[in-house]
């Protein structure tokens, strides 16, 4: 259900239930834990290629199957503590205007202040990706004013890295790493010099080591390739060689997809950690805890437009639910 809305979720969970009515033995895996107590009768746990338990889901509940998932206790311990909202005084960090792309997205404004994680959220085709491809400059068909710390960005991803903007893609294999290169080689790729794309050994191999230190990646992983590493192991090293590049403003795309929970609250404390020393991170998810559970203002959108802003307060599910697919009024530019 990884790229799937809703509706779709709700037409593959009747279909599975048909196909076990009528005998057929389903094994699903996801990391998705609400869909395992919706749909599943009984729940196994793997970890590091091992057997932890097997047990019925009516037997155990989100909290201990967490638990058996990363061998230790979380109650409380997924998202990391907020605290108090950075302030938005002065000039914003980042700057969007009339961020537009035909048939995708529709002359959306955004600001992001130093030290805040803001959410995008909506439903699958709001233009959450399309608007981080468009300030990004990744989409030649995009069309947008972007300023970082007041200065305009244009529109290619060259001056975007330049202006101090990375962007985490939501598709790691396809677009965020060189599987078959190591994972040093792919946490020294996008190492900069003043004139632009320039690899200079020493410093791209120092900034590599320090980088992994601080995404908690072990060193050991350095000289094996991307592809034997676990999904959420991969998800450091595409976070870390962006903050080789020490960008100013971290665009996130689906930063969480496909790892497991252990994996996404050690990213939940990563993005946290950066906001704390002073980066804006501006974080587009199609799960509505994390985004409720992160981020400390939220922005919706739906059918390419910015619909709704929660400047104030963690709205609740329902309120963010209206404005993706029901809720008309819109905010203006």
């Amino acid at each position: 259900t990884a790229s799937l809305g809703s509706l779709e979720e709700e037409h593959l969970f009747e279909l599975i239930a048909r196909l076990r009515d009528r005998g057929v033995a389903v094994m699903y895996v996801s990391h998705r834990l609400d869909e395992i107590f919706a749909i599943c009768d009984s729940v196994t746990v793997l970890k590091d290629g091992r057997h932890v338990t097997t047990v019925p889901t009516a037997g155990i509940d989100h909290v201990g199957l967490v638990e058996a998932m990363v061998g230790r206790d979380m109650a409380g311990d997924l998202y990391p503590p907020r605290r108090p909202a950075p302030g938005r005084d002065g000039a914003p960090l980042l700057h969007v205007r009339r961020a537009s792309s035909p048939g995708r997205i529709d002359d959306i404004a955004l600001d992001l202040w130093p030290g805040e994680i803001v959410g995008l959220a909506g439903l699958i085709g709001s233009g959450r990706t399309s608007l981080l491809r468009a300030i990004f400059g990744a989409d030649e068909f995009a069309t947008r004013e972007v300023r970082v710390d007041g200065v305009d960005v244009p529109a290619s991803p060259v001056a975007a890295i330049e202006a101090g903007i990375a962007f985490v893609t939501e598709d790691r294999k396809l677009e965020g790493l060189a599987t078959e290169l190591t994972n040093q080689a792919n946490l020294e790729s996008t190492t900069l010099s003043g004139q632009g794309w320039r690899y200079r050994p020493a410093r791209s191999q120092a900034r590599a080591l320090e980088v992994a230190t601080k995404v908690q990646l072990d060193l050991g992983a350095l000289e094996k390739r991307a592809r034997q590493l676990s999904g959420g192991n991969q998800q450091k090293v595409v976070i870390g060689k962006w903050l080789a590049v020490e960008p100013r403003v971290l665009l996130c795309d689906e930063p969480t997809r496909g790892i497991d929970v252990g994996a996404k609250a050690e990213v939940y404390r990563l993005l946290r950690g950066l906001a704390d020393e002073g980066l804006g991170v501006l974080l587009a998810s199609s799960e509505l805890p994390e985004i409720l559970g992160v981020c400390d203002r939220v922005l919706v959108l739906r059918d390419g437009r910015l619909v709704r802003t929660f400047d104030e307060g963690i709205p609740t599910e329902e309120e963010v639910m209206h404005a993706a697919a029901l809720d008309s009024m819109e905010v203006p530019a």
